[in-house]
């Protein structure tokens, strides 16, 4: 399949990209920062309101990226039309959408 027929691909690819990044650092925030803040956390030191605050502030961050991923992967959607296949679709592009 010749990439001239289906521009998306390159938007789909940009995109895609973005998304992995993202979710890599987020990955990595999430072990590094957010999760041993939780761990170090017991009864007393919860009711703390700078250690509370500290962990809200946290974990609103991690849902902004699961924010920002959803919308990476609506724009994927669009762009490849709810994930349909074309009939004259390579077995890479085929692979890709599934």
């Amino acid at each position: 399949m010749r990439e001239e027929s289906h521009p998306e691909l390159e938007a789909i690819e940009s995109k895609f990209l973005v998304l992995e990044a993202d979710v890599m650092e987020h990955i990595a925030d999430e072990a590094e920062t957010v999760f041993p803040e939780i761990l170090t956390l017991d009864d007393e030191t919860a009711r703390a309101d700078a250690e509370a605050e500290r962990i809200h502030d946290a974990i609103d961050h991690l849902e902004s990226d699961h924010d920002a991923a959803a919308s990476h992967l609506e724009t994927i959607r669009r762009l490849s039309d709810d994930y349909a296949v074309p009939s004259e679709a390579c077995t890479s592009y085929r692979n890709m959408l599934d």
